[in-house]
């Protein structure tokens, strides 16, 4: 399954979340495995994130980075969201099987936090 890095990166919290719950143990298993990999590829995309944000920072006179306040420059944000949509657009390889709602029945999401999760997850209790 490919995954956009954004939508992996949105989906961590909402995971963390699921894998504190009381689950079946293969679920729990699977999603710890879920968890470890999207871990590695979310490193690189913080790494270049951080470039980024370096790249469009406000800068003092010397050109330099108040490193405690580093802030993307707002005569720079268009050009910022523009490459870090790019960048969150790249895709993923994850060979993560979709979770089945059912393996999730006992597990408190809010409609927002379902949102962030849904293409990771397959409803088979909804009638269809």
């Amino acid at each position: 399954m490919k995954v956009k890095l954004g939508s992996l990166f949105a989906s961590i919290q909402p995971f963390n979340k699921i894998a504190k719950a009381n689950l079946p143990i293969v679920t729990s298993f699977r999603i710890g495995k879920f968890l470890e990999k999207a871990q590695k590829e979310l490193t690189v995309f913080e790494q270049k994130r951080v470039e980024l944000v370096k790249k469009y920072a406000k800068k003092d006179k010397k050109g330099e980075i108040n490193e405690k306040e580093m802030k993307v420059d707002e005569k720079n944000l268009e050009a910022f969201q523009k490459d870090f949509e790019a960048l969150a657009a790249l895709e993923a390889e994850s060979d993560f099987d979709k979770l089945k709602l059912s393996e999730l029945i006992n597990v408190e999401l809010t409609p927002a936090e379902i949102g962030l999760v849904k293409e990771f997850i397959d409803d088979d209790v909804t009638a269809k």
